[in-house]
């Protein structure tokens, strides 16, 4: 697309858009280009514009997009899945609109091809690149990117018009706390273009609970014409419809039932008029086709604004890389909402899930008593300072309905939470001693010996709290399914607002991990807290088949039963 990308990426300047650079990042991502575009052509539109390469083994964008999301640092993401789509002059201000206005939004626009029909038409009539370059030189758009309204049509996706359901949005912005409960595209669609994935995201999307579908008035993104997967002369849909059937076990409707009821933001410029009269027209139509009303009844789906609405908190406890980001990870998938925390690491691809304002207060808490993640302290005071800065967090969540945090360190500094959140809800995670003293070595060149003595100080305060507080625990062993199933089960008893099956949990990839058991003898006190976390855990409650091993084994105790095992160790 090195003709196509500079115009989609001047539609996305600041001074294009009108809205100061200092409000979003433009990241561009490019999958595995024969003919790269290449950071110096980025730079030269825009100097603030971050440039990635990404190969990819498949010549779907999907994996690509959630690679420059983990990237990106707002708390809110926009999607252009194609490097062709102009945009009109009003997105980035409108979409930023809506999300103060908005509580979840799913910012919508409306999808155009350039040329008088759409491009799957038009391209067996003579429509090609040289003759949209003449089109589009017919046009200020650069000064009035609305103008690009006159040399359009709309895409088969947009065909009923703006005022009636899009079966997809080819600029979609929303929350990242959203796009991180959807766990991003689904990489499963690997045809080229993602096939279906972009309608299959926007899909999902609409069913998140509490979403509030925002439809842009006014704005609009435009297809440029470069041979693409579906805009070639061909019938791909077969192809992308058999891709979906295969993964979501269902064959793809454009228009599901029942419709979310979008509001409407933004304004009507002079080009777009003629679009309205036609967009109410094709409404009109598609609703007498209908034998009832297809709307949803949002009425009461959304009671957050009510005073006193129940509230629930979360926290994630347990040591330093014993899969609490994981954990939280996959809560976050769920529905709990973390607020702004860290979604890429060097050590963490995924980031760790963590807010700065809480790990810096507990940081300072540490700090005030002596101590640090490496030297936990034995007593912490919360200062007033810390109490204030403790409320201004939690005042920070007042909106929402289901909120959590993490970091390792709370461990050490929960006393001061639960004078503030006497019902909050805890769970717990571990991971054996010598997977996570490699761990650290790795991460922070400790020794094997530091490890284990910083495992045991952690783990010996987890198990403190568990037994005051008498939350699941989750053992993080080697068989992915093992994860999977605890994670369910905590998902259930904390009631979050997207009750998950297994196989619907994204977040967890079992590459990520690194570290296995190998034939470190553990002292007693160590090994004491491991066992018992291990009889505490909800996989040995589950009584199934499981990988866990006595520590001092190297022949290969692997798939043992895990009852098995605990009638052993208890022997």
């Amino acid at each position: 697309m090195r003709r196509e990308a500079p115009r989609t990426l001047k539609t996305l300047t600041s001074a294009y858009q009108g809205v100061s650079s200092e409000l979003y990042e433009v990241i561009v991502v490019e999958n595995a280009s024969s003919e790269p575009l290449g950071n110096d052509a980025v730079e030269a539109i825009d100097p603030s514009f971050r440039y990635i390469y990404f190969d990819s083994q498949y010549p779907s964008p999907a994996a690509a997009i959630n690679e420059a999301v983990r990237e990106s640092r707002g708390h809110a993401i926009g999607i252009l899945i194609d490097g062709a789509r102009m945009l009109s002059p009003g997105f980035v201000k409108y979409s930023l609109r809506a999300l103060r206005a908005y509580h979840r939004p799913l910012v919508s626009t409306l999808g155009c091809h350039l040329g008088a029909k759409p491009q799957q038409e038009s391209v067996n009539e003579g429509y090609n690149q040289k003759v949209e370059d003449t089109l589009l030189e017919s046009v200020d758009w650069e000064n009035d990117g609305y103008k690009l309204y006159d040399i359009s049509s709309l895409a088969g996706s947009s065909k009923y018009g703006i005022f009636a359901p899009l079966a997809e949005s080819n600029a979609v912005v929303l929350t990242r706390q959203s796009y991180d409960e959807l766990g991003g595209y689904e990489e499963k669609f690997i045809s080229p273009g993602g096939g279906l994935v972009n309608l299959d995201f926007y899909q999902r999307a609409q069913n998140l609970p509490g979403i509030q579908l925002v439809t842009l008035l006014g704005e609009a993104s435009f297809h440029q014409f470069h041979g693409g997967v579906t805009t070639r002369p061909v019938d791909n849909w077969s192809v992308m419809a058999e891709e979906y059937l295969l993964i979501r076990g269902k064959s793809f409707d454009p228009y599901p039932t029942p419709w979310l009821n979008s509001d409407y933001l933004g304004n009507a410029h002079e080009s777009v008029l003629p679009w309205f009269k036609y967009a109410l027209d094709q409404r009109n139509d598609l609703l007498s086709l209908m034998s009832s009303n297809p709307y949803k009844d949002q009425s009461k789906s959304d009671q957050r604004n009510d005073l006193d609405f129940p509230q629930s908190v979360v926290a994630v406890l347990g040591m330093h890389r014993s899969g609490t980001s994981l954990l939280t990870g996959t809560l976050q998938e769920a529905g709990l909402v973390l607020g702004d925390v860290v979604t890429q690491a060097p050590h963490n691809r995924k980031g760790n899930r963590e807010a700065l304002s809480i790990r810096t207060l507990h940081e300072d808490l540490m700090k005030q008593a002596g101590g640090d993640w490496d030297s936990p302290p034995e007593n912490i005071n919360w200062d007033p300072i810390h109490v204030l800065l403790r409320d201004l967090i939690i005042n920070s969540f007042d909106k929402e309905t289901c909120w959590g945090f993490k970091d390792p360190r709370s461990l050490f500094c929960l006393e001061g939470w639960l004078d503030a959140l006497p019902e909050l809800q805890c769970v717990g995670i571990f991971r054996h001693p010598e997977e996570v003293a490699l761990s650290l070595n790795a991460r922070n060149q400790m020794s094997l010996e530091e490890g284990i003595l910083l495992w045991t100080l952690y783990n010996k305060k987890l198990l403190y709290w568990h037994e005051k507080l008498n939350f699941p625990l989750i053992y993080f062993g080697e068989e992915p399914d093992h994860f999977r199933m605890q994670a369910v089960e905590v998902i259930g008893e904390l009631s979050l607002p997207r009750q998950l099956k297994m196989e619907e949990l994204r977040f967890y990839e079992p590459n990520l991990r690194n570290q296995t058991v190998g034939t470190y003898r553990l002292e007693p006190e160590a090994k004491n807290i491991y066992d018992t976390l291990l009889g505490r855990s909800i996989l040995s409650q589950k009584e199934i088949k499981s990988e866990l091993t006595p520590p001092e084994d190297s022949k290969g105790w692997r798939s043992q039963s895990l009852s098995w095992w605990r009638t052993i160790r208890n022997l």
